[in-house]
């Protein structure tokens, strides 16, 4: 028996409106509370959403598939000395749903829409939709969740599925709608028909539709309409049809309703028809080319007279959509999207790789103090990197580039182009290991419009470069300026988080100074989540004893004691969406308290002396620390003819203060060495000061004025290779 439409109307927009209070009474512990609110999320907001969408029926076969890749979590460990964590996997909000089909079905629809939504226009979307059906429904607005406690909850479902494969989907649902309009286009030109302008009019329009099926956002009205009428169509599905006219967000709609709810759907695009799943279809989509957007619910048995219509409102706030791939094969994506076909494509790909290698080749930092057969060059990759890098990037096989591509022919550089060479250099920074687990890592391919990448990159394309460049893509169109990542160590999006891989590192010369690392997680600190680790409050009180060098106009520090210094606590406190961090340092009875960031930046700016190459065992390498402290300064001031600038003895205590601290110039004054000791904390305090009356130094600047060597550098060597330092460089052993 058919029920009348106007009972069946009534009832649809009454469920819509599910008492809270049921929802409520499985409130739960307020433990279970607590753990979603740390995690980004609100119990309520998810409490009525999970009323709202949570009764749509999933697919079983997408149900089976993403129950079995979001249920596992996992915790990757950062730092020995921190107490943050990156959470991957399912959390608390997972973890409920896991349990629940409502919370179930609501968490895998709203993380496959905020895969096509930039997050914040997705949430406000979702509350002028949800406002409008309150209205409708003649309810309480004040039912409707708020903007940012649901865009909290949009973010802690990226996160938490994070491992489920939503690009996968997008991609099937576009590959096959180009396909249809490809064989359209196929059939035009080997059977014409019809009038001439007819013929071109319609394949105009094709054109110009092949391009908006990239735009994944939905409009609102869509998106209203499928919130009110989509449990309709489940439930009623020989009685129930519904319409929907639009120009961008169809790929969306099929992801949604035909692979995330099963509907089988029927698609028309001026006359070329496709078809998503078996008959009968009960979801109709056709283009709105000269018609208003909307969507109308209809009863098949009477199709001219909809049951109820709803029209694009031009005071609508509108969504904005974020077109992202997968980083394996992200290269090929970002070319095709730029209109090149499969033949173009591989040719731009051996151009950018070859554009890579030639600038990263062709550049020489000055502030390495030694040529390339007696040092290393920390700011670019090496070759094989950027190869390792192209083949990820444009998912070519490992016999595809065995040597250096040549330039393609046809090519010229241009800013979309130099984005892609720059994605290239920075993809070249992340190790092996870490590309290998992070193939997946969703990034916007809207590079050119959010990456700033101005004049020649190898100028300005340091390890800061890349780490903003890397961010960008991962947080997407949202993020059009860099003071967000400046401060930043970590940041994370989307369930994965890129670091900067010095957190964990005890002496200066251990940080990697060109090296990126990405993995999946978001920092966690005792359930407590956040999307960032940034420095924290510096602190660096002036001794009384702080000595002065000047050299060239520039003065460098010392600190007499520094020897004693030790490595405290590291400190954590709370930004709005961050953790801030520091690293604390005493010396005698002042605390000195650094970010990772500023410690990263300092190595990164400092030139490294190369290792030893002297056939000297390393036990028997005379350092400043040895037993015979006089003999190798001795040594030192024969290799080199230095002067030997020690501090007055009575600025010592003792002369263990004197073995474990030295200070030495060239004769002509041109270089200054420091020496505190083997301890790490009295490293970074010597290289922190060093840099105290050097903050106009910015990332990016060639000219280091500190050079930092490690402990497998003898005295002899150390002394030798520094001859080719600036004037003014200070040497820190």
């Amino acid at each position: 028996m058919v029920l009348p439409a106007g009972f069946q109307l009534g009832l649809e927009l009454t469920n819509i409106i599910n008492p809270i209070s049921q929802a409520m009474s499985a409130l739960g512990s307020l433990a279970l509370i607590d753990a979603i609110k740390k995690s980004g999320s609100d119990f309520i907001t998810e409490t009525e959403l999970a009323s709202l969408i949570g009764r749509h029926r999933i697919d079983p076969v997408i149900k089976f598939h993403f129950r079995e890749m979001v249920a596992k979590s996992d915790q990757s460990v950062i730092s020995r000395y921190l107490d943050i964590v990156l959470e991957s996997g399912s959390g608390p909000t997972v973890q409920e749903a896991l349990k629940n089909p409502a919370l179930f079905s609501m968490v895998i629809q709203l993380s496959g829409l905020a895969f096509a939504h930039e997050d914040e226009s997705l949430a406000n979307a979702i509350v002028e939709a949800l406002e409008k059906i309150v209205q409708e429904s003649h309810g309480d607005v004040g039912i409707v969740p708020d903007y940012v406690s649901l865009l909290g909850t949009v973010r802690a479902c990226q996160q938490q599925t994070a491992a489920f494969r939503r690009a996968l989907l997008y991609e099937a649902a576009e590959e096959k709608i180009q396909k249809a309009l490809d064989n359209f286009d196929s059939h035009r030109s080997n059977s014409p028909s019809g009038p001439l302008s007819k013929r071109r009019k319609t394949y105009h329009r094709v054109t110009e539709y092949r391009e908006s099926v990239k735009h994944r956002s939905l409009p609102v009205t869509v998106l209203q309409g499928l919130l009110m009428w989509v449990q309709s169509l489940q439930s009623f599905p020989e009685h129930r049809l519904l319409h929907v006219r639009c120009n961008t967000g169809i790929s969306t709609v099929v992801v949604w309703c035909h692979y995330i709810l099963g509907l089988n759907l029927m698609m028309n695009i001026q006359g070329i028809e496709m078809y998503f799943g078996d008959e009968p279809y009960n979801l109709v989509v056709e283009d709105a080319h000269g018609q208003k957007t909307g969507v109308s619910l209809m009863d098949p048995l009477d199709p001219p007279e909809p049951l109820f219509t709803l029209q694009n409102d031009q005071l609508s706030i509108g969504t904005s959509y974020e077109h992202r791939a997968e980083a394996y094969g992200y290269g090929v994506r970002f070319l095709q999207l730029m209109g090149y076909r499969e033949e173009r494509v591989q040719e731009g790909a051996q151009w950018a790789i070859s554009r890579s290698i030639k600038k990263c080749g062709g550049f020489r930092p000055s502030h390495v103090v030694v040529d390339a057969d007696r040092g290393f060059y920390p700011d670019y990759p090496s070759e094989n990197k950027l190869l390792c890098a192209g083949r990820f990037l444009f998912a070519l096989d490992e016999g595809d580039l065995i040597s250096t591509p040549k330039s393609a022919d046809g090519w010229k550089s241009d800013p979309e182009m130099e984005v892609l060479v720059a994605i290239v250099i920075t993809f070249a920074r992340i190790p092996q290991d870490d590309l290998k687990v992070c193939k997946e890592i969703p990034l916007a391919l809207n590079a050119p419009d959010i990456i700033p990448v101005e004049g020649d990159p190898k100028e300005n394309l340091d390890l800061f470069e890349s780490f903003k460049i890397l961010s960008f893509l991962l947080f997407g169109c949202h993020m059009r300026h860099d003071d967000y990542v400046i401060s930043s160590v970590l940041v994370s999006a989307w369930g994965w988080s890129v670091f900067l891989d010095s957190i964990d590192s005890v002496d200066p010369i251990d940080v990697p100074v060109n090296t990126l690392r990405v993995l999946r997680g978001v920092p966690t600190r005792r359930g407590l989540r956040r999307t960032r680790i940034i420095d924290g409050p510096h602190s660096f009180p002036m001794p009384r004893n702080l000595q002065s060098f000047s050299h060239g106009g520039s003065w460098f520090n010392f600190i007499p004691g520094a020897s004693g210094a030790t490595r405290g606590v590291i400190l954590v406190g709370h930004h709005s969406d961050a953790f801030q961090v520091t690293q604390n340092f005493t010396c005698g009875a002042l605390t000195y308290g650094f970010g990772f960031r500023e410690m990263t930046e300092w190595c990164a700016w400092s030139g490294r002396l190369p290792h030893c190459k002297c056939e000297k065992p390393e036990r028997e390498m005379p350092t400043l620390t040895s037993n015979d402290i006089t003999s190798s300064a001795h040594k030192v001031s024969v290799i080199d003819n230095l002067v030997d600038k020690q501090n007055p003895l009575t600025t010592f205590d003792s002369l263990q203060s004197f073995d474990l601290e030295r200070v030495f110039a060239s004769k002509d004054g041109s270089r200054t060495f420091f020496y505190v000791s083997d301890k790490p904390a009295a490293r970074w305090l010597q290289l922190g000061v060093s840099y105290w009356n050097l903050r106009h130094v910015e990332s990016g600047r060639r000219d280091s004025l500190v050079i930092l060597g490690g402990p497998n550098i003898c005295v002899d060597c150390a002394v030798r290779n520094s001859t080719c330092a600036l004037s003014g460089t200070v040497t820190l052993l």
